[in-house]
């Protein structure tokens, strides 16, 4: 028995290798099934400009009865390709001739057999038609399903393909494409049909793991790679499409799930990097086989059907924690306000507020006052230089960086009741204390609206402080 084993083994390999995929899955089934190695690839019996049916006969009795039997398939089977009645004349020339003259059709091989374990006598005639006519006499419902039949196929066909590919989860998208497609077909050949392209998508979803191979918290970046589970070896899973989803915060401090897709190169590996700067600074990425639109697709008719394969891609997910304030430092905070005359303004609150946007997101900064201690210029204000000073005298807390907010009002004016204001503002952010290394913002004039001059005003403010949140992160954080 095990000696039979291995030469089936051998021969499917041997057919493999000389035969394409529509052939290999053709005579595998021809096998299982014990039917003509035709029977599941007519084509490559028939000319080129012709199409071929099958016609399938049981008897007990006696092979003339299965022939007749099988003559009936194969008339119904001709019916159901135009759409319409053909008309009973058609059939008696079938079952006397062998052929019907007007569809240019003819048996072109009969295989006839008896079946010891049933008891029965088998019948199965190939035909083949002229493609021009059997097109033509077709109704266009029927013209609808038979196109949809052929892309099934081809959809199947080139899954098959990419399964010798080692691209597993590409296979898995266009199986459960062939599957929409595939909803209210009645005749699609064994091994195309709803049932076992489903049951074939499960058992590759059970062998498919992903996991991650490198990373870095601080930089929130990972390697991950896709893989196929065999007995003993595992298969690198090439184009493997993988969704990363994630939350980002914007810069009014909004939270939402963002995603991006990634592809697996031929080792199934793909680099995730944290690109994005709106992503939070601590939180996890979660890793997925992205076939979520075809599931959604089989969600319309069969909801069964897509809960389990949604459990099934679940259970598959990875997920990535990373924490980019794991090596950061301390930054101080000063945010300074003038007034038209830009002469520095007493008791604002936006260090206060720009602080509570960086405390939202994990970002750890030290809200620097002054008080009539502190040494001032002249006019009143303060130098960035006697800031840095400053921060380098509080023994109690391990300041390395600062980040220094200017900003006042340019004009006000207003219209229909509608008050504007713009507010020009400009930042410095200080990588060292010692003024050595640091990088400005653009000059920033933005506008506020209010029903006051004091609510535009504050409402300005707030915008560019947001503002510097967003180049704070997206560049230095």
């Amino acid at each position: 028995m095990r000696k039979k084993s291995v030469v089936l083994v051998l021969a499917v390999l041997i057919i493999f290798a000389l035969t394409g995929c529509a052939q290999t899955r053709s005579y595998i089934m021809g096998m299982i099934k014990d039917v003509p190695s035709w029977y599941y690839y007519p084509q490559s019996r028939i000319g080129r400009n012709e199409i071929s049916f099958i016609g399938e006969g049981l008897s007990a009795e006696s092979v003339r009865q299965s022939e007749l039997v099988a003559y009936n398939n194969l008339f119904e089977k001709l019916e159901e390709y135009v759409g319409t009645e053909l008309g009973r004349e058609y059939y008696r020339d079938l079952i006397n001739a062998g052929a019907i003259e007007d569809l240019a059709l003819h048996v072109v091989v009969t295989d006839k057999t008896y079946l010891e374990k049933s008891g029965q006598y088998r019948t199965i005639l190939l035909c083949a038609a002229s493609e021009e006519i059997m097109t033509n006499l077709r109704t266009e419902s029927r013209q609808e399903e038979y196109n949809r039949e052929k892309e099934v196929i081809a959809l199947v066909d080139e899954g098959d393909q990419c399964i010798k590919n080692s691209q597993d989860l590409k296979a898995v998208r266009l199986y459960l494409q062939s599957m929409i497609l595939s909803h209210g077909l009645e005749n699609l050949e064994d091994g195309y049909d709803y049932e076992s392209i489903l049951k074939e998508v499960k058992q590759i979803l059970s062998t498919l793991s992903m996991k991650i191979v490198s990373s870095n918290q601080v930089e929130a970046s990972c390697s991950v790679l896709v893989e196929r589970r065999e007995t003993i070896l595992k298969t690198k899973v090439d184009m493997a499409d993988v969704l990363a989803s994630y939350i980002c915060v914007d810069g009014l401090g909004n939270s939402w799930e963002d995603s991006y897709a990634f592809t697996s190169d031929s080792d199934g590996v793909f680099r995730f990097r944290s690109v994005n700067y709106t992503l939070t600074t601590v939180g996890q990425i979660v890793f997925t086989f992205n076939i979520y639109d075809e599931i959604s697709g089989i969600r319309a008719f069969d909801e069964e059907t897509a809960e389990e394969l949604s459990r099934l891609v679940e259970e598959k997910r990875t997920v990535f924690s990373y924490d980019k304030t794991l090596n950061s430092t301390l930054m101080g905070l000063v945010v300074f306000t003038y007034d038209s005359s830009w002469n520095r303004e007493e008791n604002q609150n936006w260090s206060d507020y720009l602080q509570n946007r960086l405390i939202s997101d994990s970002l750890a900064s030290f809200k620097v006052s002054y008080t009539e201690q502190a040494d001032l210029n002249l006019d009143g204000d303060l130098s960035d230089s006697e800031i840095l000073s400053y921060l380098l005298k509080i023994e109690d807390r391990d300041i390395e960086t600062a980040l220094i907010l200017r900003m006042g009002p340019l004009r006000q004016s207003t219209a229909a009741g509608v008050c504007h204001t713009v507010v020009e503002g400009k930042a410095v952010f200080y990588f060292k204390l010692d003024s050595s290394t640091f990088r400005e913002s653009p000059v920033l004039n933005v506008s506020g609206f209010g029903e006051t001059a004091e609510e535009a005003l504050t409402n300005a403010y707030k915008n560019i402080c947001n503002i510097i949140y967003d180049w704070l992160k997206g560049n230095y954080v």
